[in-house]
């Protein structure tokens, strides 16, 4: 679901941390969201403004400079190009990140007690594509294909002395 600035508002989140058996503590966070939108552009300045986003236009017919997309014959032999703002829509994200630790606290002063922590974290845990970016220039071929992502599933060891 996209609202009138072109952000996504489709959005979800939960957060969540459990005290486990023998002293071990889960922490997780989990967002969601729907794609946001893209537009469509020629990746040339037809315009002369400075700009090389100007949008595309809905072609005729086939023929030179226009392209079969799934939003339908488009070209970008246009000054000012028809097709609607934000009328593409990136893949919807999905974060699941979680932390797993254990504390230890050796023996001695309890004004300066000394703890080891000992932790689990992961980042990605689904291992999810979550595009960042895709191809918006109708020329390319490859329009509406990801450019970039988050990194993929990430984890980490720890260990921390509180002295």
């Amino acid at each position: 679901m996209r609202n009138g600035s072109g952000q996504t508002s489709g959005l979800f989140g939960l957060m969540g941390h459990v005290k486990l058996p023998l002293k071990a503590e889960l922490s997780t966070e989990l967002f969601a969201s729907s794609g946001t939108p893209y537009n469509i552009t020629t990746g040339t300045d037809a315009n002369g403004d400075g700009d090389f986003n100007d949008r595309a236009a809905y072609a005729s017919g086939p023929g030179p400079g226009a392209y079969s997309t799934k939003f339908g014959l488009l070209t970008i032999n246009t000054v000012n190009g028809n097709v609607p703002r934000n009328i593409g829509t990136m893949p919807g994200t999905v974060h699941l990140d979680t932390n797993l630790s254990r504390s230890f606290t050796l023996p001695g002063s309890k004004e300066n007690p000394r703890t080891f922590i000992f932790s689990a974290r992961s980042a990605n845990l689904l291992n999810h594509t979550n595009v960042t970016a895709v191809n918006t220039i109708l020329s390319s071929g490859a329009v509406g294909q990801p450019v970039a992502a988050d990194t993929a599933r990430r984890v980490e060891l720890g260990i921390r002395f509180m002295f």
